[in-house]
């Protein structure tokens, strides 16, 4: 199944009826310092497979370091 990009887009928060966190599949590292840094406030979220929950991830206020929130 290919993606159309025209079904691709973005809009604000405040008009958003349903929110979706990105997931990644290398669990954010707390300790490295990200370089660059990224826009602070990105949430993403990593699947543990031992575990089998998703912990969630957010970049620190200078987007120099991502913090573990679960």
């Amino acid at each position: 199944m290919a993606i159309s990009s025209g079904s691709i887009g973005s809009k604000p928060l405040s008009q958003a009826s349903v929110i979706t966190i990105e997931l990644v599949d290398i669990r954010p590292s707390e300790t490295v310092q990200n370089n660059p840094p990224l826009p602070s406030g990105r949430m993403v979220g990593y699947y543990n497979t031992q575990t089998g929950r998703v912990e969630l991830y957010i970049t620190s206020t200078g987007g120099n370091f991502w913090v573990r929130c679960s």
